[in-house]
Protein backbone atom coordinates (compact mmCIF):
# COMPACT_ATOMS: atom_id res chain seq x y z
CA UNK A 1 0.00 0.00 0.00
CA UNK A 2 2.82 2.41 0.86
CA UNK A 3 4.44 1.86 -2.54
CA UNK A 4 1.12 2.47 -4.29
CA UNK A 5 0.62 5.75 -2.41
CA UNK A 6 4.13 6.94 -3.21
CA UNK A 7 3.68 5.94 -6.84
CA UNK A 8 0.55 8.07 -7.05
CA UNK A 9 2.51 11.03 -5.62
CA UNK A 10 5.11 11.23 -8.43
CA UNK A 11 7.14 8.51 -6.77
CA UNK A 12 7.60 10.59 -3.64
CA UNK A 13 10.13 12.79 -5.44
CA UNK A 14 9.10 15.96 -3.65
CA UNK A 15 9.71 16.36 0.10
CA UNK A 16 6.08 17.12 0.94
CA UNK A 17 4.91 13.75 -0.38
CA UNK A 18 7.66 11.84 1.46
CA UNK A 19 7.07 13.70 4.72
CA UNK A 20 3.29 13.22 4.55
CA UNK A 21 3.74 9.53 3.80
CA UNK A 22 6.18 9.19 6.71
CA UNK A 23 3.76 10.80 9.16
CA UNK A 24 0.80 8.72 7.97
CA UNK A 25 2.75 5.46 7.85
CA UNK A 26 4.39 6.11 11.21
CA UNK A 27 1.02 6.84 12.83
CA UNK A 28 -0.47 3.68 11.32
CA UNK A 29 2.40 1.53 12.57
CA UNK A 30 2.20 3.16 16.00
CA UNK A 31 -1.49 2.36 16.39
CA UNK A 32 -1.06 -1.14 14.97
CA UNK A 33 1.91 -1.81 17.26
CA UNK A 34 0.02 -0.63 20.34
CA UNK A 35 -2.93 -2.87 19.52
CA UNK A 36 -0.59 -5.81 18.91
CA UNK A 37 1.13 -5.33 22.27
CA UNK A 38 -2.22 -5.17 24.07
CA UNK A 39 -3.51 -8.26 22.27
CA UNK A 40 -0.47 -10.47 22.87
CA UNK A 41 1.02 -8.88 26.02
CA UNK A 42 1.89 -12.20 27.73
CA UNK A 43 4.02 -13.20 24.75
CA UNK A 44 5.64 -9.85 23.96
CA UNK A 45 8.79 -10.36 26.05
CA UNK A 46 9.37 -13.83 24.60
CA UNK A 47 8.78 -12.61 21.06
CA UNK A 48 11.39 -9.86 21.38
CA UNK A 49 13.84 -12.16 23.15
CA UNK A 50 13.72 -14.70 20.33
CA UNK A 51 13.78 -12.15 17.50
CA UNK A 52 16.79 -12.60 15.17
CA UNK A 53 18.50 -9.22 15.50
CA UNK A 54 20.45 -9.75 12.27
CA UNK A 55 17.27 -9.07 10.33
CA UNK A 56 17.49 -5.43 11.42
CA UNK A 57 20.65 -4.76 9.37
CA UNK A 58 18.73 -3.02 6.52
CA UNK A 59 16.68 -1.03 9.04
CA UNK A 60 19.82 0.22 10.79
CA UNK A 61 21.47 1.04 7.45
CA UNK A 62 18.55 3.18 6.31
CA UNK A 63 18.38 4.88 9.72
CA UNK A 64 22.09 5.65 9.47
CA UNK A 65 21.65 7.25 6.06
CA UNK A 66 18.79 9.40 7.39
CA UNK A 67 20.88 10.40 10.40
CA UNK A 68 23.81 11.34 8.15
CA UNK A 69 21.47 13.55 6.11
CA UNK A 70 20.43 15.34 9.30
CA UNK A 71 23.99 15.76 10.58
CA UNK A 72 25.18 17.05 7.21
CA UNK A 73 22.36 19.59 7.06
CA UNK A 74 23.08 20.83 10.59
CA UNK A 75 26.87 21.00 10.18
CA UNK A 76 26.54 22.92 6.92
CA UNK A 77 24.15 25.39 8.53
CA UNK A 78 21.22 24.67 6.24
CA UNK A 79 17.70 25.81 7.11
CA UNK A 80 15.61 23.57 9.35
CA UNK A 81 13.29 22.66 6.47
CA UNK A 82 16.18 20.83 4.80
CA UNK A 83 15.66 18.07 7.38
CA UNK A 84 12.70 16.86 5.29
CA UNK A 85 15.35 15.25 3.08
CA UNK A 86 15.64 12.61 5.81
CA UNK A 87 12.00 11.50 5.29
CA UNK A 88 12.59 8.94 2.47
CA UNK A 89 15.24 7.15 4.53
CA UNK A 90 13.08 7.11 7.63
CA UNK A 91 10.31 5.61 5.49
CA UNK A 92 12.75 3.01 4.20
CA UNK A 93 13.81 2.16 7.75
CA UNK A 94 10.18 1.68 8.82
CA UNK A 95 9.46 -0.51 5.79
CA UNK A 96 12.56 -2.64 6.43
CA UNK A 97 11.63 -3.00 10.10
CA UNK A 98 8.16 -4.24 9.19
CA UNK A 99 9.65 -6.73 6.71
CA UNK A 100 12.04 -7.99 9.40
CA UNK A 101 9.08 -9.21 11.43
CA UNK A 102 7.58 -11.30 8.63
CA UNK A 103 7.92 -15.06 8.35
CA UNK A 104 8.81 -16.79 5.07
CA UNK A 105 5.25 -17.15 3.81
CA UNK A 106 4.41 -13.51 4.58
CA UNK A 107 7.62 -12.25 2.99
CA UNK A 108 6.95 -14.17 -0.22
CA UNK A 109 3.38 -12.85 -0.26
CA UNK A 110 4.71 -9.29 0.12
CA UNK A 111 7.18 -9.65 -2.77
CA UNK A 112 4.42 -11.18 -4.89
CA UNK A 113 2.18 -8.25 -3.98
CA UNK A 114 4.86 -5.83 -5.17
CA UNK A 115 5.03 -7.76 -8.45
CA UNK A 116 1.26 -7.65 -8.91
CA UNK A 117 1.35 -3.90 -8.24
CA UNK A 118 3.94 -3.64 -11.00
CA UNK A 119 1.83 -5.63 -13.44
CA UNK A 120 -1.23 -3.50 -12.72
CA UNK A 121 0.77 -0.28 -13.06
CA UNK A 122 2.25 -1.53 -16.35
CA UNK A 123 -1.21 -2.01 -17.82
CA UNK A 124 -2.24 1.40 -16.46
CA UNK A 125 0.88 2.93 -17.98
CA UNK A 126 0.09 1.52 -21.43
CA UNK A 127 -3.40 3.00 -21.19
CA UNK A 128 -1.96 6.36 -20.14
CA UNK A 129 0.37 6.24 -23.13
CA UNK A 130 -2.76 6.05 -25.29
CA UNK A 131 -4.37 8.88 -23.32
CA UNK A 132 -6.82 6.65 -21.40
CA UNK A 133 -7.29 8.59 -19.19
CA UNK A 134 -5.36 11.73 -20.12
CA UNK A 135 -2.90 12.29 -17.26
CA UNK A 136 -0.71 15.37 -17.34
CA UNK A 137 2.98 14.50 -17.51
CA UNK A 138 2.41 10.78 -18.05
CA UNK A 139 3.82 11.01 -21.59
CA UNK A 140 6.43 13.42 -22.88
CA UNK A 141 8.17 13.51 -26.27
CA UNK A 142 6.69 10.13 -27.13
CA UNK A 143 8.07 8.49 -23.99
CA UNK A 144 6.00 6.96 -21.21
CA UNK A 145 6.79 8.76 -17.97
CA UNK A 146 3.89 7.23 -16.02
CA UNK A 147 3.02 8.77 -12.66
CA UNK A 148 6.71 9.34 -11.86
CA UNK A 149 6.71 12.00 -14.60
CA UNK A 150 10.24 10.84 -15.40
CA UNK A 151 10.70 8.20 -18.08
CA UNK A 152 13.90 6.70 -16.68
CA UNK A 153 12.34 6.17 -13.24
CA UNK A 154 9.33 4.53 -14.87
CA UNK A 155 11.69 2.33 -16.88
CA UNK A 156 13.50 1.22 -13.73
CA UNK A 157 10.20 0.26 -12.08
CA UNK A 158 8.89 -1.68 -15.07
CA UNK A 159 12.24 -3.46 -15.40
CA UNK A 160 12.05 -4.48 -11.72
CA UNK A 161 8.52 -5.78 -12.29
CA UNK A 162 9.56 -7.82 -15.31
CA UNK A 163 12.36 -9.46 -13.32
CA UNK A 164 10.02 -10.18 -10.40
CA UNK A 165 7.70 -11.92 -12.88
CA UNK A 166 10.60 -13.88 -14.39
CA UNK A 167 11.58 -15.48 -11.07
CA UNK A 168 8.20 -15.51 -9.29
CA UNK A 169 7.10 -18.54 -7.30
CA UNK A 170 3.55 -18.03 -8.55
CA UNK A 171 3.18 -19.47 -12.08
CA UNK A 172 0.45 -16.90 -12.77
CA UNK A 173 2.93 -14.07 -12.27
CA UNK A 174 5.44 -15.72 -14.60
CA UNK A 175 2.81 -15.40 -17.34
CA UNK A 176 2.34 -11.66 -16.73
CA UNK A 177 5.68 -10.26 -17.94
CA UNK A 178 4.33 -9.03 -21.30
CA UNK A 179 2.79 -5.85 -19.87
CA UNK A 180 5.83 -4.64 -17.86
CA UNK A 181 8.19 -5.44 -20.76
CA UNK A 182 5.97 -3.49 -23.17
CA UNK A 183 5.71 -0.58 -20.72
CA UNK A 184 9.50 -0.65 -20.32
CA UNK A 185 9.92 -0.28 -24.09
CA UNK A 186 7.40 2.56 -24.15
CA UNK A 187 9.57 4.53 -21.70
CA UNK A 188 12.47 4.28 -24.20
CA UNK A 189 14.78 4.32 -21.18
CA UNK A 190 17.94 2.85 -22.65
CA UNK A 191 19.61 2.40 -19.29
CA UNK A 192 16.66 0.50 -17.84
CA UNK A 193 16.25 -1.61 -20.99
CA UNK A 194 19.95 -2.51 -21.00
CA UNK A 195 19.97 -3.30 -17.26
CA UNK A 196 16.89 -5.49 -17.67
CA UNK A 197 18.46 -7.35 -20.59
CA UNK A 198 21.72 -7.96 -18.71
CA UNK A 199 20.12 -9.15 -15.47
CA UNK A 200 17.47 -11.26 -17.24
CA UNK A 201 20.13 -12.92 -19.41
CA UNK A 202 22.21 -13.68 -16.33
CA UNK A 203 19.18 -15.14 -14.53
CA UNK A 204 18.26 -17.35 -17.47
CA UNK A 205 21.85 -18.52 -17.96
CA UNK A 206 22.35 -19.33 -14.27
CA UNK A 207 19.01 -21.11 -14.06
CA UNK A 208 19.80 -23.29 -17.08
CA UNK A 209 23.42 -24.03 -16.14
CA UNK A 210 22.72 -24.84 -12.49
CA UNK A 211 19.68 -27.03 -13.12
CA UNK A 212 20.24 -30.76 -12.98
CA UNK A 213 19.26 -33.21 -15.66
CA UNK A 214 15.82 -33.64 -14.13
CA UNK A 215 15.24 -29.87 -13.93
CA UNK A 216 16.67 -28.86 -17.30
CA UNK A 217 13.34 -29.10 -19.14
CA UNK A 218 11.63 -26.93 -16.50
CA UNK A 219 14.35 -24.28 -16.71
CA UNK A 220 14.08 -24.27 -20.53
CA UNK A 221 10.31 -23.81 -20.24
CA UNK A 222 10.59 -20.91 -17.78
CA UNK A 223 13.22 -19.15 -19.88
CA UNK A 224 11.21 -19.67 -23.07
CA UNK A 225 8.15 -18.21 -21.38
CA UNK A 226 10.00 -14.98 -20.60
CA UNK A 227 11.59 -14.72 -24.05
CA UNK A 228 8.28 -15.27 -25.82
CA UNK A 229 6.75 -12.52 -23.71
CA UNK A 230 9.67 -10.32 -24.72
CA UNK A 231 8.78 -10.98 -28.37
CA UNK A 232 5.15 -10.09 -27.70
CA UNK A 233 6.21 -6.90 -25.92
CA UNK A 234 8.36 -5.91 -28.91
CA UNK A 235 5.39 -6.46 -31.25
CA UNK A 236 3.17 -4.34 -29.01
CA UNK A 237 5.75 -1.55 -28.99
CA UNK A 238 6.16 -1.66 -32.77
CA UNK A 239 2.38 -1.44 -33.25
CA UNK A 240 2.30 1.55 -30.91
CA UNK A 241 5.14 3.30 -32.73
CA UNK A 242 5.03 2.38 -36.42
CA UNK A 243 1.69 3.74 -37.68
CA UNK A 244 1.95 7.30 -39.00
CA UNK A 245 -1.34 8.21 -37.38
CA UNK A 246 -0.86 8.39 -33.60
CA UNK A 247 -4.47 7.51 -32.87
CA UNK A 248 -4.21 4.43 -35.07
CA UNK A 249 -0.97 3.43 -33.36
CA UNK A 250 -2.42 3.89 -29.91
CA UNK A 251 -5.46 1.84 -30.81
CA UNK A 252 -3.38 -0.95 -32.34
CA UNK A 253 -1.00 -0.89 -29.41
CA UNK A 254 -3.68 -1.18 -26.74
CA UNK A 255 -5.55 -3.87 -28.68
CA UNK A 256 -2.38 -5.89 -29.28
CA UNK A 257 -1.34 -5.61 -25.62
CA UNK A 258 -4.75 -6.82 -24.47
CA UNK A 259 -4.75 -9.73 -26.91
CA UNK A 260 -1.11 -10.70 -26.27
CA UNK A 261 -1.41 -10.53 -22.48
CA UNK A 262 -4.71 -12.41 -22.27
CA UNK A 263 -3.79 -15.01 -24.90
CA UNK A 264 -0.42 -15.82 -23.40
CA UNK A 265 -1.88 -16.06 -19.90
CA UNK A 266 -4.62 -18.37 -21.11
CA UNK A 267 -2.80 -20.65 -23.54
CA UNK A 268 0.81 -20.82 -22.32
CA UNK A 269 0.20 -23.46 -19.58
CA UNK A 270 -0.53 -26.11 -22.24
CA UNK A 271 2.69 -25.26 -24.09
CA UNK A 272 4.59 -25.14 -20.81
CA UNK A 273 3.36 -28.64 -20.02
CA UNK A 274 4.66 -29.93 -23.35
CA UNK A 275 8.02 -28.22 -22.96
CA UNK A 276 8.51 -29.71 -19.52
CA UNK A 277 7.76 -33.22 -20.74
CA UNK A 278 9.57 -33.34 -24.07
CA UNK A 279 13.00 -32.82 -25.61
CA UNK A 280 11.92 -29.71 -27.51
CA UNK A 281 12.59 -27.32 -24.63
CA UNK A 282 16.11 -26.42 -25.77
CA UNK A 283 14.97 -25.97 -29.36
CA UNK A 284 12.08 -23.75 -28.30
CA UNK A 285 14.44 -21.68 -26.13
CA UNK A 286 16.91 -21.19 -28.99
CA UNK A 287 14.15 -20.34 -31.46
CA UNK A 288 12.49 -17.82 -29.16
CA UNK A 289 15.91 -16.24 -28.45
CA UNK A 290 16.50 -15.80 -32.19
CA UNK A 291 13.07 -14.28 -32.74
CA UNK A 292 13.59 -11.96 -29.78
CA UNK A 293 16.94 -10.88 -31.22
CA UNK A 294 15.23 -9.96 -34.50
CA UNK A 295 12.55 -8.07 -32.59
CA UNK A 296 15.21 -6.23 -30.57
CA UNK A 297 16.97 -5.27 -33.80
CA UNK A 298 13.74 -3.85 -35.24
CA UNK A 299 13.09 -1.89 -32.06
CA UNK A 300 16.67 -0.59 -32.09
CA UNK A 301 16.30 0.56 -35.72
CA UNK A 302 13.07 2.33 -34.84
CA UNK A 303 14.73 4.00 -31.85
CA UNK A 304 17.86 5.04 -33.74
CA UNK A 305 17.41 8.74 -32.93
CA UNK A 306 16.73 7.90 -29.30
CA UNK A 307 19.87 5.74 -29.16
CA UNK A 308 21.96 8.62 -30.53
CA UNK A 309 20.41 10.95 -27.95
CA UNK A 310 21.02 8.43 -25.15
CA UNK A 311 24.68 8.08 -26.15
CA UNK A 312 25.17 11.84 -25.93
CA UNK A 313 23.32 11.95 -22.62
CA UNK A 314 25.51 9.19 -21.24
CA UNK A 315 28.64 11.16 -22.13
CA UNK A 316 27.22 14.21 -20.36
CA UNK A 317 26.41 12.13 -17.30
CA UNK A 318 29.96 10.83 -17.22
CA UNK A 319 31.17 14.45 -17.08
CA UNK A 320 28.70 15.19 -14.27
CA UNK A 321 29.94 12.18 -12.34
CA UNK A 322 33.55 13.34 -12.73
CA UNK A 323 32.68 16.80 -11.41
CA UNK A 324 30.66 15.32 -8.55
CA UNK A 325 33.52 13.01 -7.62
CA UNK A 326 35.94 15.95 -7.34
CA UNK A 327 33.51 17.85 -5.11
CA UNK A 328 32.92 14.80 -2.92
CA UNK A 329 36.66 14.10 -2.66
CA UNK A 330 37.11 17.61 -1.22
CA UNK A 331 34.44 16.99 1.45
CA UNK A 332 34.06 13.23 1.90
CA UNK A 333 32.90 12.94 5.50
CA UNK A 334 29.62 14.85 5.31
CA UNK A 335 29.42 15.88 1.66
CA UNK A 336 28.17 19.35 0.82
CA UNK A 337 24.70 19.05 2.37
CA UNK A 338 21.34 17.76 1.16
CA UNK A 339 20.21 19.17 -2.19
CA UNK A 340 23.20 21.53 -2.46
CA UNK A 341 24.66 20.21 -5.71
CA UNK A 342 22.35 22.47 -7.71
CA UNK A 343 24.06 25.52 -6.17
CA UNK A 344 27.59 24.10 -6.35
CA UNK A 345 28.06 22.67 -9.84
CA UNK A 346 27.84 25.91 -11.93
CA UNK A 347 31.13 27.07 -10.42
CA UNK A 348 33.07 23.83 -11.00
CA UNK A 349 31.49 22.16 -14.05
CA UNK A 350 33.99 20.95 -16.63
CA UNK A 351 31.54 21.37 -19.53
CA UNK A 352 28.24 23.09 -20.25
CA UNK A 353 25.30 21.15 -18.82
CA UNK A 354 22.28 21.77 -16.64
CA UNK A 355 21.40 19.26 -13.97
CA UNK A 356 20.24 19.98 -10.44
CA UNK A 357 20.93 16.35 -9.53
CA UNK A 358 23.84 14.07 -10.38
CA UNK A 359 22.73 11.19 -12.58
CA UNK A 360 24.40 8.71 -10.26
CA UNK A 361 22.50 7.87 -7.08
CA UNK A 362 25.61 6.83 -5.15
CA UNK A 363 27.49 10.04 -5.89
CA UNK A 364 24.38 12.12 -5.19
CA UNK A 365 23.96 10.30 -1.88
CA UNK A 366 27.59 10.98 -1.02
CA UNK A 367 27.22 14.67 -1.86
CA UNK A 368 24.08 14.88 0.27
CA UNK A 369 25.35 13.06 3.35
CA UNK A 370 28.97 11.95 2.93
CA UNK A 371 30.62 8.74 1.77
CA UNK A 372 29.30 6.75 4.75
CA UNK A 373 25.77 7.04 3.34
CA UNK A 374 26.32 5.12 0.07
CA UNK A 375 28.67 2.78 1.96
CA UNK A 376 25.88 1.93 4.42
CA UNK A 377 23.40 1.33 1.62
CA UNK A 378 25.79 -0.84 -0.39
CA UNK A 379 26.68 -2.80 2.76
CA UNK A 380 23.01 -3.47 3.46
CA UNK A 381 22.57 -4.71 -0.10
CA UNK A 382 25.62 -6.94 0.20
CA UNK A 383 24.28 -8.32 3.49
CA UNK A 384 20.94 -9.10 1.84
CA UNK A 385 22.65 -11.00 -0.96
CA UNK A 386 24.94 -12.93 1.38
CA UNK A 387 22.29 -13.72 3.99
CA UNK A 388 19.32 -14.17 1.67
CA UNK A 389 17.50 -17.46 1.64
CA UNK A 390 17.56 -19.50 -1.60
CA UNK A 391 13.93 -18.50 -2.27
CA UNK A 392 14.80 -14.81 -1.91
CA UNK A 393 17.80 -15.08 -4.20
CA UNK A 394 15.67 -16.54 -6.96
CA UNK A 395 12.77 -14.09 -6.67
CA UNK A 396 13.71 -10.71 -5.19
CA UNK A 397 17.45 -10.53 -5.91
CA UNK A 398 17.13 -9.84 -9.68
CA UNK A 399 14.92 -6.81 -8.98
CA UNK A 400 17.42 -5.55 -6.40
CA UNK A 401 20.18 -6.03 -8.98
CA UNK A 402 18.22 -3.86 -11.43
CA UNK A 403 17.93 -1.11 -8.83
CA UNK A 404 21.64 -1.29 -8.02
CA UNK A 405 22.68 -1.13 -11.68
CA UNK A 406 20.28 1.61 -12.74
CA UNK A 407 21.25 3.73 -9.74
CA UNK A 408 24.71 4.02 -11.32
CA UNK A 409 23.32 6.08 -14.19
CA UNK A 410 20.38 7.94 -12.68
CA UNK A 411 19.08 9.58 -9.50
CA UNK A 412 16.56 6.84 -8.61
CA UNK A 413 17.19 7.20 -4.87
CA UNK A 414 15.84 10.76 -4.96
CA UNK A 415 12.44 9.08 -5.32
CA UNK A 416 11.27 7.77 -1.95
CA UNK A 417 9.39 5.07 -3.90
CA UNK A 418 12.68 3.43 -4.87
CA UNK A 419 14.14 3.88 -1.38
CA UNK A 420 11.16 2.00 0.08
CA UNK A 421 11.29 -0.61 -2.70
CA UNK A 422 14.97 -1.28 -1.95
CA UNK A 423 14.16 -1.50 1.77
CA UNK A 424 11.41 -4.06 1.11
CA UNK A 425 13.64 -6.19 -1.11
CA UNK A 426 16.49 -6.12 1.41
CA UNK A 427 14.22 -6.52 4.43
CA UNK A 428 12.69 -9.75 3.20
CA UNK A 429 16.06 -11.41 2.52
CA UNK A 430 16.36 -13.62 5.62
CA UNK A 431 12.77 -14.85 5.79
CA UNK A 432 12.52 -18.60 5.32
CA UNK A 433 9.49 -20.85 5.42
Amino acid sequence: MLLAVLMACQGGFFPLASTSALLAYGAFLGVWGALWIVAVRPRVAGAFASFPVARLVPTLAFLLVGALYAVSAIVHGLPADSLVQCAPWALGALAAAVCAGLDGRQARALVAGVAWLGVASSLAGALMFAGIPPVGGAVNAGRLQFLFQYANAAGAWFACTALLCLRADDPRLRRCATAPLAALLLTQSMGAILACAVVASACVAVRVVRSGAGERAASYAEATSFLVQGVLAAIVFLLFALPADHMVGEGLGIASLAVATASFYRFWPAMDHRLRRGWIGGTALALSACVLAVGALLVALLLHDRLVQATATFAERALQAGDAWRVLAASPLLGIGPDQWQFTYPAIQSAEYESTLVHNSYLQLGLNAGVLAPAALISAGAWAVAAGSPEWRSTAFPALAILALHALIDFDLEFSFFVVLAAVLMGTARQRS
